[in-house]
């Protein structure tokens, strides 16, 4: 790819990232290995920093390091805040979630401008995977007699199924909506490069596109169309733009009224969320409306990580979810502001700017707020790869210019001011 010399992508990055990956809401990783795996995985990275420094500076950049250290400091500083406020904390909440920030933040400093180009290819190579077994899906249904993983889940390790999801592609992470989200993340990536991303990597391009079809989401479907429509709108340079841009809302609005996860399922959830009158609903706007009462309450520093202040005045509702008698899917864009109220959005937005002063701040703006959309559909913030996105670069990098392309241009240039002096 462009950006970045692809001769530079080793072995070891490609193991950080598929790590991280693991890391994110993998249900094999989660099911067999332990919770408290991020903290070591955080101590041990804090260990090679420290035993490594000069080597891993002059690798990463000193000025990183130090952004991701702040970072970390204001997260910190506003747990601190909610303790104040809240009256107490959970300690070891708090110390496996900026764990989670060190492993995530790490990993993405660690490869800097080759992270997204290996996730790339490492997500094209799973949904290979994922879409061949999806196939058996379709054919045998979700009991596939695999791994079991969980009272709903089966596992090959890269790819799982929900017993309860029979066309649905759950792919590599715990739920389809999930996948589709990280799948559309990886396009937000990419919104500088898509129209040579695709030039260049088309076959690979179809394959992460049918996957996404493939998970039936509605959250990933949504966002999908959107960046689509903003990137013909704003991104795209040439003529085709007059033709793709309408054709991709008329896509959009066939596919929105045809498909019944789309229209039926927004609508059937409008109204079963508005008859709930704020009480807990475990859909995605149910539990927005829901999640209004502790937004008001400490809309700054949120209401904390545990379930005991999280919940503080609905503990009925922790009983249920705690006991499984109502799924805990929820709004991932209301929980992050629930949990660590505005200011977390403000520490997010402010590191995710300062880091990419190269970028316009009109793309920055649209990114933040289809990531937002994104968050609608899942918790995504509960893992390391989100919560490292204001370390990450969005920005392409220049082309390199060879140091013949320079001799070259200089010769001809010399030979064609050698003829004018005639």
């Amino acid at each position: 790819m462009r950006s970045v010399d692809i001769k530079r992508i080793s072995l070891i990055d490609y193991f950080l990232v598929l790590l991280l990956l693991f890391m994110s809401g993998n249900i094999a990783y989660s099911h067999y290995v332990s919770k408290w795996s991020y903290v070591i995985f955080a101590f041990l990275m804090i260990v090679a920093y420290l035993s490594y420094p000069k080597r891993l500076n002059r690798k990463i950049g000193y000025h990183h390091v130090r952004r991701l250290f702040f970072y970390i400091l204001c997260l910190v500083i506003l747990f601190v805040c909610q303790t104040v406020v809240l009256g107490w904390n959970t300690f070891p909440g708090i110390v496996n979630f900026l764990s989670k920030v060190i492993i995530g933040g790490g990993v993405v400093l660690y490869l800097r401008e080759r992270f997204k180009y290996v996730l790339f290819n490492i997500m094209y190579y799973i949904s290979i995977v994922c879409l061949v077994f999806w196939c058996i899906q379709l054919f045998t249904g979700p009991n596939m007699g695999l791994l079991p993983a969980g009272h709903e889940y089966q596992t090959a390790i890269f790819f799982h199924t929900r017993l309860r999801e029979n066309f649905r592609n759950c792919g590599f992470f715990w739920e389809p909506g999930a996948y589709g989200g990280y799948l559309v993340l990886l396009l937000l990536l990419f919104y500088n490069d898509l129209a040579y991303l695709y030039k260049r990597y088309r076959m690979k391009c179809i394959v992460l596109v049918i996957a996404l079809i493939s998970t039936m989401s509605t959250t990933a479907y949504i966002v999908f169309g959107l960046t689509m429509i903003w990137y013909f709108s704003f991104k795209m340079k040439n003529n085709m733009k007059f033709i793709l841009l309408p054709l991709s809302i008329v896509i959009a609005l066939w596919a929105y009224y045809s498909f019944d996860f789309l229209s039926s399922k927004i609508d059937r959830q409008t109204i079963q969320s508005m008859s709930m009158d704020g009480e807990y609903s475990s859909n995605r706007l149910g539990s927005l409306l829901f999640d209004l009462h502790y937004i008001k309450k400490h809309p700054m520093v949120g209401n904390g990580l545990h379930e005991r202040t999280r919940y503080a005045d609905h503990m009925d509702v922790y009983v249920m979810i705690s006991s499984g008698e109502v799924a805990n899917t929820g709004n991932g864009f209301s929980e992050s502001i629930v949990k660590f109220g505005f200011l977390f959005w403000g520490i997010f937005i402010y590191f995710l700017f300062t880091g990419n002063k190269k970028v316009q701040k009109s793309d920055l703006i649209s990114f933040v707020i289809l990531f937002c959309v994104l968050l609608n559909g899942e918790m995504f913030f509960n893992y390391p790869l989100a919560l490292s996105i204001p370390m990450m670069r969005l920005a392409k990098k220049k082309k390199r210019i060879s140091l013949r392309t320079i001799l070259l241009a200089a010769k001809e240039n010399a030979y064609c001011c050698s003829n004018n002096s005639f």
